[in-house]
């Protein structure tokens, strides 16, 4: 039997999916996918554009408290701070892991969206970090650990400053353990 035609990028994107649903795949082993996929940036499944930042550390799932207080801003979407659009995020780093459907909790503050997604507070940190100690390479404006170290999980966030230190440069890695550690 022979098979023709095959488009290995989907065969693995659907592989990956199923593995994903079942919790096999976990933050470690994305980087296989991305190595045998020849277009893992472009993966359609991936949101490139999500809430981040002050933004998503404002918001919070049912049950859960806002990592800050700054959410009259949510009200207005030209003060959102969007991964993609402002903030480089990490989603080459991260994917999809720590992004969360924020639809229903945007539409509760009056904001008609079909479909918005949020990065966790312990992503958006880590998407803010990035962003000012990795690709701008100055100082993060507004947030000091005291005011978010009560309900953002700050050793996940230095885990995975760790986990992803050969991927960033040694003086935006120092940066953010730092400024994590002051």
């Amino acid at each position: 039997m022979k098979i023709s035609n095959i488009d290995v990028d989907a065969a693995l994107a659907d592989v990956r999916q199923q593995l994903q649903a079942y919790g096999i795949i976990i933050l470690g082993l994305q980087w296989l996918f991305d190595l045998i996929m020849a277009t893992p940036a472009s993966n359609p499944l991936v949101p490139q554009h999500y809430l981040t930042g002050a933004s998503a550390l404002s918001l919070a799932r049912e049950g859960e408290m806002p990592a800050l207080w700054y959410s009259s801003s949510l009200s207005n979407p030209s003060r959102w701070q969007i991964a993609g659009a402002g903030i480089d995020g990490a989603s080459h780093l991260l994917g999809a892991h720590e992004l969360w459907d924020a639809t229903e909790e945007i539409t509760s503050l009056g904001v008609k969206v079909a479909r918005i997604w949020s990065a966790t507070h312990e992503r958006a940190l880590f998407n803010l970090m990035y962003h000012f100690f990795e690709v701008r390479q100055k100082p993060m404006p507004n947030i000091q650990v005291s005011d978010i170290d009560d309900v953002v999980d700050m050793g996940k966030v230095q885990q995975w400053v760790k986990g992803f230190r050969p991927f960033l440069s040694s003086t935006g890695a120092s940066s953010m353990l730092q400024w994590m550690n002051h």
